[in-house]
């Protein structure tokens, strides 16, 4: 049992390494864990992509995917007015083929509210955000670790005369984070009907972890 957990880790340290090094893919081949990694592609080959895209007529879909990926490039390099003008276009088409309520028009509000935070314009930052927490609640449940990503950004956009309620919806993202397993381990929703309290402010006593709901 201990060699078996030692490789585990040992494993699961390799892929993080893989991973945060751009490995596009991991095999295992005779007890071995191989990663290879390929270098992102920079700003130039994702807007030939893009304009190849269109001068193609690709599915319209796939063009508003290449421009959101050219869009988080560009956000990268602190690009912004590029970024936001792709990351609308993307968003506009994925709402016309998709409907309002779709996990990928979710992720473009996603993008243009994160630049919204960057830039300081947090009215705006907060109202997209909220959009994102309306579509993911709906579409992965309130306990999915998504939700707890856009609770967290929404707290931090918050003015601090609503300090109450950002911590409100912090304690709420640490709840899910308890109880959520991680992205790429997630399974089913938590069970409903179940409510945990959030981990004590520091030198608060400690609080049940656990009780069932009425």
């Amino acid at each position: 049992m201990m060699i078996r957990g030692t490789f585990l880790a040992v494993a699961l340290a390799i892929l993080a390494g893989a991973i945060s090094a751009g490995a596009k893919t991991v095999s295992f081949a005779h007890g071995e864990m191989r990663a290879c990694v390929v270098a992102a592609p920079n700003n130039k080959d994702l807007r030939a992509r893009l304009n190849r895209l269109k001068r193609q007529r690709a599915n319209v879909l796939r063009i508003a995917a290449a421009a959101s990926e050219l869009a988080s490039a560009l956000t990268d390099e602190n690009d912004l007015g590029q970024a936001i003008a792709l990351h609308e276009s993307a968003l506009a088409t994925r709402e016309r083929k998709l409907g309002g309520n779709h996990l990928l028009v979710a992720d473009s509000l996603h993008a243009l509210a994160a630049l919204a935070a960057k830039q300081g314009r947090r009215d705006d930052a907060e109202r997209l955000f909220r959009r994102v927490l309306d579509i993911r609640e709906a579409r992965l449940g309130p306990t999915h670790g998504d939700v707890a990503d856009v609770l967290e950004e929404l707290s931090d956009v918050l003015p601090a005369d609503r300090r109450a309620e950002a911590d409100a919806l912090w304690d709420r993202a640490q709840v899910i984070r308890r109880t959520d397993r991680p992205s790429f381990l997630r399974g089913p929703m938590m069970r409903p009907g179940v409510r945990l309290i959030p981990p004590p402010r520091p030198g608060a006593p400690p609080a049940a972890t656990g009780t069932q709901s009425p």
